[in-house]
C-alpha cells in the first residue's frame, strides 16, 4: 500500500483521484480462448484466426487437440478475434471473442468452444451449458 490513502492520475488534462481502498487498478487482465476438436472418426479441422492487428496464421487441429489463444483485451472494449474454421463437413467464419459479447459476463477470463460434427458450440465461463451454437455451412 502506498503511504498515501489516495492514487492520482492526470488524464486529458484532468486530475482524477480515487481512494486506495476501492481496489481499482489499471492492471489489465488476460483472456484465454480454447477451441477443442470433438469431430468424429479422427477428423481434423483447420482454423485461421485474426484480429484487426494480428493474423495468427492457419493451424490444423488434430483429434482430441485444441487451439488456444491468449491476449489482453484493449481498454476501450473493442477487442475482436474472428476465425475461419473448416473441415470435410463444412466451413464458416465467426467471432471467437467479441469484447462486447464476452467481456462482461459470458467469458471474462476463459472462453471455451467445441468443434463437433453438427456445429461449433460456445460455452459460458461459469457453466456446462452451451449458449452459442453455429451450424456448419455445407
Amino acid at each position: 500500500m502506498t503511504p498515501y490513502p489516495f492514487r492520482f492520475i492526470i488524464r486529458s488534462g484532468c486530475l482524477v483521484v480515487w481512494p486506495e481502498a476501492t481496489g481499482f487498478s489499471f492492471t489489465r487482465r488476460k483472456a484465454k480462448v480454447d477451441i477443442f476438436n470433438y469431430l468424429p472418426n479422427g477428423a481434423t479441422f483447420q482454423i485461421h484466426c485474426k484480429s484487426k492487428n494480428n493474423d495468427l496464421g492457419v493451424h490444423v487441429i488434430g483429434p482430441g487437440q485444441k487451439y488456444e489463444l491468449s491476449f489482453t483485451p484493449n481498454i476501450w472494449g473493442r477487442t475482436l478475434f474472428f476465425c475461419g474454421v473448416s473441415w470435410s463437413g463444412g466451413h464458416f467464419v465467426f467471432d471467437i471473442y467479441r469484447d462486447r459479447r464476452d467481456n462482461m459476463d459470458r467469458c471474462k477470463h476463459y472462453c471455451r468452444w467445441h468443434v463437433t460434427k453438427d456445429a461449433v458450440i460456445g460455452f459460458r465461463e461459469d457453466g456446462p451449458n452451451a449458449d452459442i451454437v453455429i451450424p456448419w455451412n455445407k
